[in-house]
């Protein structure tokens, strides 16, 4: 006896339920005086797949040549794909000996019946209820996420679920100290790889180390060590400023459940749901130093130029790489490299960025005290207040002459309406004339 109850079923069904589909099943034995072997059953699991526990098992037991017959209360129960339902009903049971019966549709595969027949059209029908529930229950979720209801198995680190309002997130103040110790020193220069070393250092546990522990610093700890990039997801969430986005990832289709990540645009993003542990300003100052960055989530220190430069031929953003001078030496320095050479789409290039850097805040400099003099500054000043004033005159000087143009045209068809009115003017001839101004 095979037994299956999926949640699209619901459990509170009664015709589906456990109790009742066993019910069915032993009635149909004792009647037909048939040997029961075994029952497997799948409770709480899609028929949409077939990678189930119980099923497996007597697939198995197939396998082993334990059991020759196959019951269902009905063809749903084995499966709801019918590509799949098809080929077990179709291929493997025949290949294995395996009479194969579903009660309710009157399948049994051990007789030539035109119920068996009609087996494909029931098979697409079952798949095609599957498909419509996972429509519903996706619009259903879509529905609640647009509400701002936080609908993630878990709470974000620094959260946890209200006790009474459901899907709505509370602050938890046991760790939201961390949370702001890790956004104070990102926006304050210090690097992932640096904070990373700090928290662990400092034994605190990462946040599958304190969803599983309830602790938050651990002397003893050996495991839950935080890394770069659960640390990177962190600085980029926007739960820390209340703001809830979800839909951020999805499956491709009710049948395939490989997971692909959402357009940003197709996302799903409420503000203000719940209590900030960041001010937005900060949060905002973070996602700078991290666009910046860019993709190397194990900088331990920051530069001053990086994300900055650019190279002259290709466009691409250069990049600030450790390299030794020679074999020979073992020091290795800063050069700024173009990413596109290594393939020999550009130029070789390769600057000392620690000479380059302090040539720039040369110029920089340099530039600030011509114009932090305030002699040079007025000098410029007034060298360039004439130019300025004959630009506004100028322009004052265009738009009166549009300003003319503008009235004469107005005056134009205020005469044309008058014409049309008295009869003067054809109505035809008034439009055709109007359109043209």
């Amino acid at each position: 006896m095979y037994i299956r109850l999926s949640r699209e079923d619901g459990d509170k069904k009664e015709s589906e339920s456990i109790s009742n589909q066993r019910n069915i099943l032993q009635r149909y034995i004792k009647e037909n005086k048939l040997n029961f072997i075994k029952e497997y059953v799948d409770d709480g699991v899609s028929g949409t797949t077939f990678d189930r526990p119980g099923f497996k098992e007597m697939i198995q037991d197939i396998e082993d040549q334990n059991i020759n017959m196959v019951i269902t209360k009905d063809l749903s129960r084995l499966g709801r794909d019918y590509i799949k339902t098809g080929f077990y009903i179709e291929d493997y049971f025949p290949k294995n000996n395996i009479r194969y019966v579903a009660i309710t549709d009157g399948i049994d595969t051990y007789f030539d019946s035109t119920n068996n027949d009609i087996t494909p059209f029931k098979a697409i029908m079952n798949d095609m209820y599957a498909k419509d529930i996972s429509k519903k229950i996706r619009s259903v979720y879509k529905e609640k996420q647009k509400q701002g209801e936080y609908l993630c198995s878990t709470a974000a680190y620094g959260y946890k679920k209200h006790p009474s309002i459901k899907n709505k997130l509370v602050v938890d103040n046991k760790v939201k100290s961390v949370i702001e110790k890790i956004f104070d020193m990102y926006s304050n220069g210090h690097g992932s790889s640096e904070i990373v070393n700090y928290l662990n250092n400092n034994k605190y546990l990462s946040p599958l180390g304190y969803r599983k522990t309830g602790i938050v610093q651990d002397e003893n700890k050996t495991g839950y060590n935080w890394n770069e990039v659960t640390l990177c997801n962190m600085l980029k969430n926007e739960v820390y400023i209340g703001n809830t986005v979800q839909n951020k990832n999805s499956v491709i289709s009710y049948k395939v459940k490989k997971v692909i990540n959402v357009e940003k645009k197709e996302q799903i993003r409420v503000d203000n749901t719940h209590e900030a542990i960041i001010d937005k300003d900060v949060f905002g100052k973070v996602q700078c130093i991290l666009e910046k960055r860019g993709t190397n989530t194990k900088l331990k220190y920051d530069y001053l130029l990086r994300g900055l430069l650019y190279c002259y031929h290709c466009k691409r953003k250069l990049q600030i790489v450790f390299k030794k001078n020679s074999k020979r030496s073992s020091k290795a320095y800063l050069y700024i490299t173009c990413s596109n050479s290594k393939a020999r789409r550009c130029y070789p290039l390769n600057i000392n960025y620690e000479k380059f850097e302090k040539y720039i805040i040369y110029i920089v400099k340099k530039i600030c005290r011509k114009y932090a003099d305030k002699e040079i500054f007025t000098s410029v000043y007034e060298k360039n207040k004439n130019k300025t004033l004959d630009i506004i005159e100028r322009h004052k000087i265009k738009i009166e002459h549009i300003d003319k143009e503008i009235f004469e045209i107005n005056n134009n068809l205020d005469k044309m309406y008058m014409d049309k009115l008295k009869g003067v003017l054809q109505e035809q001839d008034y439009i055709r004339v109007s359109r043209k101004v």
